[in-house]
């Protein structure tokens, strides 16, 4: 079995958050931590949230890096580097990257490095 692990990104605040602020209940929504309280309060629909949850995909990079959904993953070609978005196909159950040749993460496993991710360097996937 692979680590269940998230992390969270604040859409107003333009950062993640610590993981240990949040988690994810029996029923996939996003509980926060009170710390007033010293309990985590009632769940809350993603939808309504500034926070973003992504799932580790249980791969890591060749430096050893952990690979999250939404990373972009930057692959060495002969003729400069290939950048790949990693996300969820629940089609196929599979965590994917986005190029039509790419497939899925761990076809590639080991020969990628994490670049950057999609809130904090969009940019890379136009290049």
């Amino acid at each position: 079995m692979r680590e269940l692990k998230f992390r969270f990104w604040n859409k107003i605040a333009h950062r993640f958050q610590p993981a240990f602020k949040y988690a994810i209940d029996g029923e996939g929504k996003l509980v926060s931590y009170d710390y007033e309280m010293w309990a985590f309060d009632d769940p809350v629909d993603f939808s309504n949230t500034c926070i973003v949850a992504q799932q580790y995909t249980g791969f890591q990079d060749m430096d050893g890096i952990d690979i999250y959904e939404g990373d972009i993953l930057k692959y060495e070609t002969g003729l400069g580097p290939i950048y790949w978005r990693v996300y969820w196909n629940s089609e196929d159950g599979q965590w994917k990257i986005n190029k039509e040749q790419g497939g899925n993460v761990g076809s590639w496993f080991g020969q990628y490095t994490v670049a950057g991710n999609i809130f904090e360097n969009p940019e890379l996937l136009e290049l």
